[in-house]
Parts: structure tokens; sequence; C-alpha cells
């Protein structure tokens, strides 16, 4: 909104509803973040993070469709914001993010699917083995 004349109260809308989407996916990135940080280790703690993104992800398609509906009735190019381009980038890094958390996860799901069929299998081998008393019976005592 970098033009030689004042903008217009749609175009103040437009930016305060950018602003608002930005201040969202910036929220987002804090949370894919802290996901990054715990590693899907502690899933006491990624399960509250994980409904977290979910609230923010609605409350951005929310903010998006505003700012959508807002820039088609004022005829404000979203490239003459600096706040859309902020958001972009913004944007992109949680591309970025979700694409390693992904990997991450991906990874992480082998080891505990291999872990798995290790104890399927341990568990197998031992079912087969009988103690001693199982092989010729109980010892009863008589007096």
């Amino acid at each position: 909104m970098t033009t030689g004349k004042m903008p217009s109260a749609t175009e103040f809308e437009a930016e305060r509803l950018l602003t608002l989407s930005h201040n969202i996916y910036l929220a987002m990135e804090r949370v894919y973040l802290l996901l990054d940080q715990q590693q899907l280790t502690h899933t006491d703690q990624v399960a509250p993070l994980l409904q977290q993104l979910e609230e923010l992800k609605e409350k951005a398609l929310q903010a998006d469709s505003k700012v959508m509906r807002c820039l088609q009735r004022s005829g404000v190019s979203e490239k003459a914001s600096s706040t859309m381009e902020a958001r972009r980038e913004t944007i992109k890094r949680l591309i970025e993010l979700n694409e390693k958390l992904t990997k991450s996860t991906e990874c992480y799901k082998a080891v505990i699917q291999n872990e798995l069929s290790n104890l399927y299998r341990n568990r197998n081998a031992l079912s087969g083995y009988k103690t001693a008393q199982e092989k010729t019976g109980s010892i009863s005592i008589s007096s």
C-alpha cells in the first residue's frame, strides 16, 4: 500500500486482515519449531501442540478467506503490500518445516515399526519354550 495517495478504509481493512493472517502463520511457525524440538519422543507434549496447530490452521483458513474477499473488494494488489510479502515468506518457511517434520515422523515411524516387529518375533520365539515344570507336569508332594 505504498502509493502516493491516502489509503482508503477498505485498503486499511485489507492491511489489518493481512497482518492478522500473518500473525496466525507466525504462531503456527512457533508451534512447528516446538514440535521439531520435541523430536516426537514426548507424546504427552506433542499431542497438545498438534491440537494447537489444528486450531491455528482453522483460524488461518478463516482469516485468509476474509483477506481474499477484502482484497477483491478493495482492488488492492497482493503484490503492493509488504505484509503480504512477509506472510508469503512465513508460509514458505512453514512448508519447509512441515516437510522436515514429515520426514522425521516417517523415520520415527520406521524405527517404531522395526521395534514392534522385533518384539512380536521375540514373543513368538519365547512362547515356544517351556519350563521344566511345564514339560514334566507339576510335582505334588503328599505327606
